[in-house]
């Protein structure tokens, strides 16, 4: 089942101590100082409690490019230019290569309130590939106050360039007015207080992932998990109960009604849990069992399967039974590890939750 107190061992582990086992992984590929890990961990922690995007954006309208965003990435600023006279700063934004097929829906720049001393300000956004500027706008925006940022919408400037996207590195300079006054620590690098957020949309994601999965990987995987169980009973078979029950659906004899049963998806053992840092394993659920005849309202059958089911009853050769399929599924949230960030993604149909005969 999907952890819902992750939240609280996030927190503790942005404090320096060790990540929680439930998260494996993470105290080697993760530094928690950083800005952009300890952001997308607190928007992670927001989606988990079921709270739209937008709001968890500090938005107050659930707007279309929200509502169609499944992807948010973020990005430390890599370099800092103050210019005393103008009391303005310039920071640099390195963007890696991201996936062709992602559509930017929103992009946002973050400034910690203590580094500017206006949230209505000009800010001038550049964007590079390579040595060449490939677009420059400069522009005047209403920020809006979240927590201890300030958040500048600055997606006109950067989503039609965006849409001509391919798939290569290229940088964003944002210069804005800051505070000459504040000086950081000796111990707090400069460009702490600084973020660049992209709000993005990639629906087949998972179907992509799935077309590069290599089957010869998955045997090899398999085999080490045959001699495996050879030896000592794994923790997975200790653990009774749920687990246990669940077995009933795949024994001989008389299928039971249309059901949902418990179903671990683990992705160490798909060979995914190299790049997915949460969940590694969550119950997605299944529906298993028989359709009767005539189909009881309760399994919510369409018009189509009720009118097969009668057929069935007198020509049982006419057509198969109704199948028992998920007629409700709820999504899933996860985070992921992409060039040494981390990345949330929200996918749609993950969990069954209610069963019928379609």
């Amino acid at each position: 089942m999907l952890t819902r107190d992750v939240g609280v061992q996030i927190e503790a582990s942005q404090n320096g101590e060790r990540p929680p086992a439930d998260l494996p992984g993470l105290s080697h590929q993760l530094d928690y100082q950083k800005p952009s890990t300890q952001f997308m961990l607190e928007m992670f922690n927001i989606l988990q409690k079921g709270i739209p995007l937008a709001r968890a954006a500090g938005r107050k309208r659930n707007t279309v490019n929200f509502r169609k965003a499944d992807t948010i990435r973020s990005f430390p600023a890599k370099d800092i230019t103050q210019k005393i006279v103008r009391k303005r700063v310039e920071l640099s934004f390195q963007i890696p290569d991201l996936p062709k097929n992602e559509h930017l829906r929103l992009a946002e720049f973050r400034c910690k309130r203590s580094t500017s001393p206006s949230k209505k300000n000009w800010v001038k956004v550049i964007i590079f590939k390579g040595p060449n500027i490939a677009r420059k706008v400069y522009m005047r925006v209403q920020a809006i106050t979240q927590g201890e940022y300030w958040v500048f919408d600055i997606s006109r400037a950067i989503t039609a360039w965006f849409s001509d996207y391919k798939g290569e590195p290229f940088s964003i300079h944002i210069e804005i007015a800051g505070t000459s006054s504040n000086t950081p620590s000796q111990t707090t690098p400069k460009t702490q207080g600084y973020l660049l957020v992209f709000y993005l949309e990639n629906r087949d994601f998972l179907k992509r992932l799935l077309n590069t999965y290599k089957v010869e990987e998955h045997l090899a995987f398999g085999r080490l998990g045959n001699v495996a169980s050879r030896g000592k009973r794994s923790v997975r078979d200790i653990k009774r109960g749920g687990q246990q029950k669940n077995r009933r659906w795949k024994k001989s004899g008389k299928k039971q009604v249309c059901r949902l049963y418990d179903f671990e998806v683990d992705f160490t053992t798909i060979g995914w849990g190299q790049w997915i840092i949460h969940p590694t394993r969550f119950n997605s659920k299944f529906c298993y069992g028989n359709c009767p005849s005539p189909i009881d309202m309760r399994l919510k059958p369409t018009n189509h399967a009720m009118l097969q089911s009668l057929m069935r009853r007198k020509r049982s050769n006419v057509a198969p039974a109704p199948c028992c399929v998920p007629t409700k599924l709820e999504p899933l949230s996860m985070m992921y590890l992409e060039d040494g960030e981390v990345v949330v993604r929200h996918h749609e149909d993950m969990i069954a939750s209610e069963c019928g005969c379609r």
